[in-house]
């Protein structure tokens, strides 16, 4: 620890840089910077930073009794040991330079440190330093930060270590820390093949020990997140096997237990199951909503079945349960995908009463049914109550639009529509821009389809675009081979 690495530090949290007093120890200098905690006056930066954050009012007022400040004396030790970590990095040249503060160290301390750090490793790394160099018996609540940082974190194992350490500590979790640590599993499914089956079962080892003998009890929340993770690694069995469980042990499923099964058998195709729990649902006088119905929609629309959709859609409206984007996005989506676009289009009418503003997905279909259907003014005018929702078109809105009006020969409205998808930095694919040059040298355009090409020269696009707008157009794009829009 050097004196110019407590100047910088100093700086660097924006604190009132203590002055290092020859001879003397850094906690020393700090003490005769500051003051000390026997009601001596300091000045409000330093240690009022490190709990209340800065204050306007008093940074250049009179000075103040650190009593008046300091809720922990240890402040000026937390923020030292977090710049520390942060600063150089866990290595062993962190680790001996925190030997120089053992001493001062202590769980309570500990813990204060790895709640600022923001960092689920650093903090595991302090922990696991201070575990075994310095044999600590953590603070309970420390262990229960921890567990929830790497959870929320994405680390499930890491947490895991902590809990199982946890136990052989003697403190015992509570319901609250087993559902943390079944619902990071269950999200942790989200992998593919081998490591999502390993982090579900996993969760469901996590969750058998949650069991009355062992002085807890399994709730509705921690049995939906390991049927949630089964549903999306499609094993409904293990799924089910839950949900019966869930039965016998007396704990009622809600909204979304049954939600999450009705989407994973919609996935898979089985619909008679879905319907099953659907009617289950009602049966049972749990609350049905938007997102239930949303799901079996989608499930109908996913096999086909739009009409048995649509009846679901008109039920909705019977139960007084309003449509959100992604019931809209779904049924609109799957009419287009049949043809059926003026029905499609009836229901888009539908948003301009609706008080949220959709998703581009959500108009794309109809525009792109119009604009195949050659109806490209209708498509304009759905683009322009697109804007007037306040919703603005993506990539996919001006390739539809670029090489609808290039099917219709609109040469101008064409390259309108790519100039102001460059404006908006929404880059185009290669059918887009193929089909506006093809549109532009069957126009007799080549300057124009020359431009085109230097625009995705210069924006570096990797559209295997070889030509050069220097070089003749007509024999750049043979080498390009570009095909004729249809």
């Amino acid at each position: 620890m050097t004196r110019q690495w407590i100047e910088e530090s100093s700086q660097k949290l924006g604190h009132v840089q203590p002055k290092i007093f020859p001879g003397k120890s850094i906690r020393s200098s700090i003490s005769r910077t500051f003051g000390t905690n026997n009601g001596s006056m300091v000045p409000m930066s330093f240690h009022d930073l490190a709990y209340r954050g800065s204050s306007p009012i008093f940074e250049n007022g009179p000075p103040v009794r650190v009593s008046e400040v300091i809720p922990n004396p240890d402040a000026w030790l937390v923020k030292v040991l977090c710049t520390l970590c942060v600063r150089v990095g866990w290595c062993s040249s962190l680790e001996s330079r925190l030997k120089h503060f053992s001493k001062a160290l202590n769980p309570l301390v500990s813990f204060e440190v790895i709640k600022r750090l923001n960092d689920p490793k650093l903090s595991l790394r302090f922990f696991d330093y201070t575990n075994a160099e310095l044999g600590f018996d953590h603070l309970i609540e420390t262990y229960k930060y921890l567990i929830k940082i790497l959870c929320h974190g994405g680390f499930p194992e890491k947490a895991n270590e902590v809990y199982v350490g946890m136990r052989k500590s003697g403190h015992l979790p509570n319901n609250w820390v087993l559902g943390l640590l079944v619902s990071s599993y269950s999200e942790a499914g989200n992998f593919d093949g081998a490591m999502r089956v390993n982090h579900i079962d996993r969760a469901c080892g996590v969750l058998k020990e949650i069991h009355p003998n062992n002085g807890f009890a399994p709730d509705v929340v921690s049995y939906t997140a390991v049927i949630t993770g089964y549903c999306k690694a499609g094993n409904m069995e293990g799924a089910e096997r839950l949900f019966a469980e869930m039965l016998d042990n007396g704990i009622k499923p809600n909204t979304v237990t049954f939600n999450v099964l009705i989407d994973g058998y919609g996935k898979l195709g089985n619909m008679g199951r879905a319907k099953s729990l659907f009617e289950q649902m009602s049966a049972q006088g749990c609350f049905i909503d938007v997102v239930t119905y949303t799901t079996l929609i989608d499930a109908n629309c996913r096999g086909g079945l739009v009409d048995e959709a649509l009846r679901l859609w008109g039920e909705m409206g019977f139960r007084k349960i309003s449509p959100n984007e992604y019931t809209f996005s779904v049924i609109i989506n799957a009419l287009c995908k049949e043809n059926r676009v003026s029905e499609a289009y009836a229901l888009l009418l539908q948003l301009k009463c609706r008080n949220f503003v959709p998703e581009p997905f959500t108009y794309n279909p109809v525009i792109d049914g119009l604009c195949k259907a050659g109806n490209v003014e209708e498509a304009n005018h759905i683009v322009e109550e697109m804007e007037a929702k306040g919703c603005e078109h993506d990539k996919f809105t001006y390739t539809i639009l670029i090489v609808g009006h290039c099917m219709k020969g609109r040469v101008v409205e064409a390259i309108d529509l790519f100039h102001k998808m460059f404006d908006k930095r929404c880059f185009p694919d290669a059918i887009t821009v193929n089909s506006l040059i093809t549109l532009l040298l069957k126009a007799g355009m080549p300057n124009e389809a020359s431009q085109i090409v230097a625009m995705v020269s210069e924006n570096r696009l990797n559209l295997d675009l070889t030509s050069s707008s220097s070089r003749p157009i007509p024999c750049a794009l043979k080498r390009m081979e570009i095909p004729a829009a249809a």
